[in-house]
Parts: C-alpha cells; sequence; structure tokens
C-alpha cells in the first residue's frame, strides 16, 4: 500500500505540475499492471506562442524561474521610462505651443523646441527597448525549450541502439594514422 500511495502522490505532483502529465500503461508480464507517469512537453512553437501572448510564460514553463524577475524588471523599467519620457515630451511640446500663439515669440521658444525634440526622441528609443526586451524574452523561451531536455551531465558516453536482428557487414573500412 504505501507504493501505491507514493505512485499516487508522484502522480498528483506531477499533475499539478507547469509540466502537463501523460500517463503511460504498460504491462510487466500477464498479470501485473504498472502505471508510469512521463512529462509531456509543450512543442518549443507552443512555449514561444504562449511566451508571446503571457510575458515570461516560457521562463516560468521552462523552470528558468530566476529569469522572470530579471524580464519584468527589466521591461518595467523600460516602460517606466517610457512613460515619464512621454510625460515630458507632452509637457514642452505643449510649452513650445504656447510660446508659438505668443505675438512676440518668447526667446525661450527654441529652447522648448529643442527640450521637446530631445523627449520624443528619448520616448522613440525607450519604445524601441520595450519591443527588444520583450522580442529577448521570446526568443529566450524558444531556446530555452529546445534544450530543456538536453543532457549535461559529465557521462561523454553514447548509447548504442542494440541490432535487431541479423546483421550483415558489406566492407570493413580500417583508417590508420
Amino acid at each position: 500500500m504505501p507504493l501505491v500511495r507514493s505512485v499516487l502522490t508522484l502522480g498528483l505532483a506531477v499533475m499539478t505540475s507547469p509540466v502537463l502529465a501523460q500517463m503511460d500503461t504498460a504491462t510487466a508480464g500477464s498479470s501485473s499492471k504498472v502505471t508510469v507517469f512521463k512529462p509531456k512537453r509543450l512543442s518549443p512553437a507552443q512555449v514561444t506562442l504562449y511566451a508571446a501572448l503571457i510575458p515570461t510564460f516560457g521562463q516560468f514553463y521552462n523552470r528558468s524561474y530566476w529569469k522572470v524577475p530579471v524580464f519584468l524588471g527589466l521591461g518595467g523599467w523600460c516602460v517606466y521610462n517610457y512613460v515619464r519620457q512621454n510625460d515630458l515630451y507632452a509637457l514642452y511640446r505643449e510649452r513650445y505651443r504656447d510660446d508659438l500663439r505668443r505675438n512676440p515669440v518668447p526667446p525661450n521658444a527654441e529652447f522648448n523646441r529643442r527640450l521637446r525634440d530631445f523627449y520624443r526622441g528619448q520616448r522613440d528609443e525607450f519604445a524601441v527597448y520595450v519591443a527588444l526586451v520583450y522580442a529577448l524574452s521570446i526568443i529566450d523561451a524558444y531556446i530555452d525549450a529546445h534544450l530543456f531536455d538536453f543532457d549535461t551531465s559529465d557521462s561523454l558516453a553514447i548509447a548504442s541502439p542494440e541490432p535487431s536482428g541479423a546483421t550483415v557487414s558489406l566492407f570493413k573500412l580500417r583508417v590508420s594514422f
């Protein structure tokens, strides 16, 4: 009974994890039935789509939890600066318009125009930064989804498949150095 309980809790843990679970039943012998839980991963294309719809979903799904606050913080900082530069742009745009409406144009009109142009450029630059952080988040999720099952162990051995049935050698090649 403890084995069944541990298998059930393992199954519940896998089912409630961000990784979707797929139950695979295999028969061992004729009388016993063993249930094995295999994690079912989303394809990298699906992870990319979801990461594009929900920011940092790909990092969370790929279990790169430390990247979530990095991308959210960087994106939030860029959005904050975009809004700040846009507010300053609007302020100096209105000041420049007010200066042009006056009959004798004040001497500081050129200064307000320069500041308006400066803050417009800064605002547009931060809009590009927001787009770059968003695109980098999606690209990172795509690459990380591809490399999720990549073996990083110290063992460099390659498991060769066992030949099924009889094999026939057609020729031998020996190279000496």
